[in-house]
């Protein structure tokens, strides 16, 4: 693994390319910084070059995101199925996973595609762990960053894909711009993000009463919030999940999809999406519109944005 990352990586600091490769870090000549090392492992995050938000999304997912590896649904299946020809003739080379979770997505991936180098970080404290369990998979390297300073130098990758990740940053812009930044020409970004729902009176209902929530998340004691969320998780049943239930044994699906939260059944069912949406420091949410601008303005072009009751989902190539 070290020998892919060090014929392309960066200092996230400084973006320069004249690192030293030590036994115990990865030191940057130019600068001085210093980044630790572990074996194949390599953790691109320094504690004081973080934004506050970035703690606080390190506080909310960081520590526990990894413990149930591969828990998590695969979430690239749903960008397969919106551009299938497009994701199938963009699994070659090496593909970029910002913000890889739980590893569900780089690990079918890796069984799926062998012949895909498949690159993948997360800010997330312990993504280490993750690269010990995953370390067997001659095809995966994984490392710790932030994916608004992504230590890969410009034009490394063949193709990069998120899900979930921008929106919760404190610069989504500046995401896509270094997504846009490592990726070749040609390359191509699939991605995740929130939508603002604004044609959908139920949800945008719901964003309403999630930025209500989030404020008051944000002012209690992090000890609470959790057994919040299960509270909040009983009137979200009654006004969402449960209706949707019922539309849909009623035969309808479309009606049903267009409720947040559709899928639930148990407050267990749903606790953790209500984690991912209200104790997130931030929640971005994009019109269809207003996210195609920004893309072309980065320098994207033949941008796809598909919007489906889930949010908004894109293809852009460079």
């Amino acid at each position: 693994m070290t020998d892919a990352l060090q014929a392309m990586a960066q200092c996230p600091t400084c973006t320069s390319a004249n690192l030293r490769w030590d036994t115990d870090a990865v030191c940057c000549v130019s600068c001085k910084a210093r980044y630790t090392r572990r074996g194949e492992f390599i953790d691109f995050v320094q504690g004081d070059s973080l934004h506050e938000m970035e703690r606080a999304a390190i506080d909310v997912w960081g520590h526990d995101l990894h413990s149930e590896a591969f828990a998590a649904p695969a979430h690239f299946v749903q960008i397969e199925g919106l551009f299938p020809d497009l994701w199938e003739r963009s699994l070659t080379g090496r593909m970029l996973e910002i913000g890889c979770g739980s590893g569900t997505d780089v690990a079918h991936l890796s069984r799926l595609h062998p012949s895909v180098s498949l690159f993948a970080f997360d800010l997330g404290s312990n993504v280490a762990e993750l690269a010990a369990i995953l370390g067997a998979e001659h095809n995966i390297h994984i490392f710790r960053a932030s994916a608004l300073r992504i230590p890969l130098r410009d034009g490394a990758i063949n193709t990069a894909y998120s899900f979930g990740v921008f929106h919760h940053t404190t610069d989504p812009v500046k995401c896509l711009s270094e997504a846009y930044r490592v990726l070749q020409s040609p390359g191509a970004l699939f991605f995740y993000v929130y939508s603002a729902h604004e044609r959908n009176p139920i949800k945008y209902a719901g964003t309403v009463l999630e930025a209500m929530v989030m404020r008051v998340a944000a002012s209690i004691p992090r000890s609470v919030r959790v057994p919040l969320l299960y509270l909040i998780s009983l009137p979200c049943l009654l006004l969402f999940s449960w209706p949707a239930r019922l539309l849909r044994l009623c035969g309808l699906d479309d009606l049903a999809r267009r409720f947040p939260m559709h899928w639930g059944t148990t407050p267990g069912s749903i606790v953790p999406d209500l984690k991912d949406r209200l104790l997130s420091p931030v929640n971005h949410r994009f019109r269809k519109p207003q996210l195609e601008a920004l893309l072309s303005a980065i320098g994207f072009c033949d941008i796809d944005v598909r919007e489906t009751s889930a949010g908004l989902f894109a293809y852009c190539a460079k």
